[in-house]
């Protein structure tokens, strides 16, 4: 387990070292800003991998955690792999939120950003290079909802 934290841990200070370098060096067209967020999800990826190859899943840290009013924030790739993994596991999505609006996903309610959240044990944001900036936004505007989360900071706890 230490090994597995050590590991998450690294990989997070390469993220942070390599979003320091992509900063310094960001050019008019945004082309490092989009390799930085390829970058970020790769890693996001791998370590979501690896933990997964080793049996440590989200869903069982979600049942293990006794948190069962799950809402996913984000319907992108890792959004939509994320719901795909805690459905087929067994845990239940309470609703999905994300910014350009939706109807229904996958049968899971979906709500646009600007709407009032319903209650959630915790809100899992998928957008790992914007995480922070989501957490902080949807704090202060929902209080129903115990935990804010980013894919990060769920998979570092596995």
């Amino acid at each position: 387990m230490k090994v597995f934290v050590l590991i998450c841990l690294i990989v997070l200070l390469v993220i942070c070292f390599m979003r320091t370098i992509v900063l310094q060096h960001r050019d008019k067209d945004g082309l490092n800003r989009k390799l930085e967020k390829e970058y970020v999800m790769h890693a996001t990826y791998r370590c979501w991998h690896n933990k997964g190859e080793r049996g440590y899943t989200v869903s069982n840290y979600l049942k293990e955690s006794n948190l069962e009013k799950i809402a996913i924030y984000g319907l992108g790739e890792i959004g939509r792999d994320m719901i795909s993994e805690l459905t087929h596991n067994g845990v239940e999505i309470a609703y999905c939120v994300d910014k350009n609006g939706c109807d229904d996903f996958c049968g899971i309610k979906c709500y646009g950003t600007e709407n009032i959240l319903p209650e959630a044990d915790l809100l899992i944001v998928t957008l790992p290079f914007i995480s922070n900036e989501i957490k902080q936004e949807i704090s202060s505007i929902s209080k129903n909802i115990t935990y804010i989360k980013s894919v990060q900071e769920v998979l570092y706890v596995l």
